[in-house]
């Protein structure tokens, strides 16, 4: 399995970069008004949902497999599979900050222009929206709500993530030897310490099971949503009579299927002759 896992980082963590990068591009002219034309609200959401969608799966091949394996081709392999994870993780920042700022700053709604105040009130708001979407069904509060609070929540547990696998890599790089110093020497014993019992519970089965299963949730929830946001879309497209194109498939679509397929050929060759 360990194959296997390493061929899907190897394909996704490319993939997932494509990804942050495009975000980071869209985000950026998006909330700084540079072209900020057919990237709407939705589109905002969607863009937002599969940066987070895209960090997720590389959580548990990154997080779980050895981090010395004894091979120096072997640990060169895995220093870049680290190099790419952690420049993701910087490029997943800006989505972060952006989904941070759109969802809990605050917002232009409030008292009206009464009294100098450069906002609009809620009825005038409520006003607005009813004219929107009249006639098109929109996530509800609540909707919105557990959206927020799923993403934030998800985009907390990568950095926790970066942030052991960082710890990981500090500390696991020195070596067994008893080292003494005539200063510090007992901290570094106790780092070395640490990190062994913590190396040992993370790959207990338990918190594998758990290392697995939450991030597999929050995807699972994050993809309901995300298909929620583009069937509101479509019906949106159709209610302007406009055409909706989002379910076409297209020379992006196919090659972003086939990237994975080494995946597939990893297990299988796995299965039949290992």
């Amino acid at each position: 399995m360990d194959r296997s896992f390493a061929a899907f980082f190897e394909c996704a963590i490319y993939f997932s970069l494509a990804v942050q990068l495009a975000s980071v591009v869209f985000l950026a002219k998006r909330d700084f008004g540079v072209a900020p034309e057919g990237f709407g609200a939705n589109e905002t959401q969607i863009s937002l949902i599969t940066s987070v969608l895209c960090m997720l799966p590389l959580l548990y091949p990154i997080g779980l497999l050895p981090m010395d394996r004894g091979d120096d081709d072997a640990n060169k392999r895995r220093n870049l599979h680290l190099f790419l994870f952690n420049l993701a993780t910087l490029l997943f920042f800006y989505p972060f900050l952006s989904q941070g700022i759109h969802t809990w700053a605050p917002t232009r709604i409030g008292k009206g222009n009464d009294e100098g105040q450069d906002t609009i009130d809620e009825r005038e708001w409520d006003n607005l929206n009813d004219a929107c979407w009249r006639g098109v069904r929109q996530l509800s509060e609540g909707g919105r709500w557990a959206l927020a609070v799923i993403m934030t929540i998800s985009s907390l547990v990568v950095y926790l993530f970066t942030f052991w696998v960082l710890f990981r890599r500090v500390f696991q790089g020195e070596k067994r030897e008893q080292v003494s110093y005539m200063h510090g020497g007992k901290g570094r014993l106790f780092s070395r310490g640490l990190t062994g019992r913590m190396q040992r519970a993370l790959h207990s089965d338990v918190v594998r099971g758990i290392v697995l299963v939450f991030p597999t949730a929050l995807a699972v929830a994050l993809l309901c949503f995300l298909f929620e946001l583009r069937s509101i879309q479509e019906e949106l497209t159709i209610s302007l009579r406009g055409e909706y194109t989002g379910n076409d498939w297209g020379f992006g679509q196919v090659i972003s299927v086939t990237i994975f397929a080494p995946v597939l050929v990893e297990f299988i060759y796995s299965v039949m002759y290992l």
